[in-house]
């Protein structure tokens, strides 16, 4: 990344509301935390994390709005990790910060067709029975709730 970019983000970001801003720092944080989790420990150390719900709710006219915020700083963060995440690691961190702002979700794991001999996994995030979060046409196999 040249310099010139570096300043330019530097520059955006403290122009985006603090709010935003609280949500790029869990984010990086939390986007740390899962990455390690599940390169490194067995999935059962983690289900319990995953299946979290939101300690309190809020209405539904406000979701919309806080999806949105989420997904714009995930994909602000996914421009300054110095590594790739996969689309489990996105999924769960997505979830956890949803979680953090009162909407329920869901992550869901499924397979779908490249061809006709190649089959890959992919996950996504479900809030409301819609996908709000890294869709793909995909069979649907396991739902985390």
């Amino acid at each position: 990344m040249s310099l010139i970019k570096v300043f330019y983000y530097i520059k955006r970001f403290f122009e985006i509301p603090a709010l935003e801003k609280m949500l790029f720092f869990w984010g990086f944080l939390l986007l740390f935390i899962v990455t390690f989790f599940v390169k490194f420990l067995p999935f059962k150390y983690y289900l319990s994390i995953i299946r979290s719900h939101p300690h309190y709710l809020i209405s539904n006219d406000k979701k919309p709005n806080i999806i949105k915020k989420t997904k714009k700083t995930l994909n602000r963060l996914e421009i300054i990790m110095p590594f790739n995440c996969s689309c489990f690691v996105k999924s769960i961190v997505y979830k956890l910060l949803l979680n953090f702002q009162g909407v329920q979700s869901n992550i869901v794991l499924g397979l779908y067709r490249k061809n006709s001999l190649i089959i890959e996994a992919h996950c996504y995030v479900k809030a409301e029975n819609k996908i709000v979060f890294l869709k793909k046409k995909i069979d649907e196999i396991y739902t985390i709730n």
